[in-house]
């Protein structure tokens, strides 16, 4: 194995178990009320919210991967069923009638969103999709290619369906 795969098989385990660990203590502090409700309740949305975003901005080439968007995707059903356990739990209840658990379904809509505009971008172009950031400016270089605007309008589309898909459906 080259040692570039080397640390590229580092890093994906690495964003992997920080997402599982961060999410597993998530759960411990709630179940055995090691923090207040409160609390659980702001980092479940930085933990719902931030990770997809990160995951979606700056992990985009790996979840090309099957490998690791099989991974994501199990995570993923796991937090739905999650939610749909425990969304009427009274501590997690908001008081605009949804539940702080609505959270765990950002990552899903993320991976269907990112995974979508890919497939879409391939049937298009016949390459991956590049989500751009800033810095990155049109007939700029990326990945091996120059950035067309369908890399900018799918990058901003991608995260707006996924931030107010979850949203306004909860």
């Amino acid at each position: 194995m080259s040692s570039f795969n080397h640390i590229k098989l580092k890093t994906d385990q690495i964003v992997i178990g920080s997402y599982v660990l961060s999410g597993f203590a998530l759960f411990l502090m709630f179940y055995f009320n090691m923090v207040s409700i409160s609390v659980i309740k702001k980092l479940s949305i930085g933990f719902g919210i931030m990770w997809p975003i990160l995951l979606y901005s700056f992990y985009y080439k790996s979840l090309r991967q099957s490998k690791i968007i099989l991974i994501f995707s199990t995570i993923g059903v796991i937090q739905v069923l999650l939610f749909i356990i425990f969304k009427d739990v009274p501590s997690l209840c908001n008081n605009i009638g949804g539940s702080y658990l609505s959270n765990l379904l950002y990552l899903p809509a993320m991976l269907i969103t990112f995974y979508c505009l890919n497939y879409l971008n391939k049937l298009i172009y016949g390459d991956d999709l590049i989500i751009t950031g800033r810095g990155d400016s049109l007939g700029g270089e990326r990945d091996g290619r120059k950035i067309r605007l369908i890399d900018f309008v799918f990058s901003l589309l991608g995260g707006l369906l996924f931030i107010f898909g979850v949203m306004f459906t909860h």
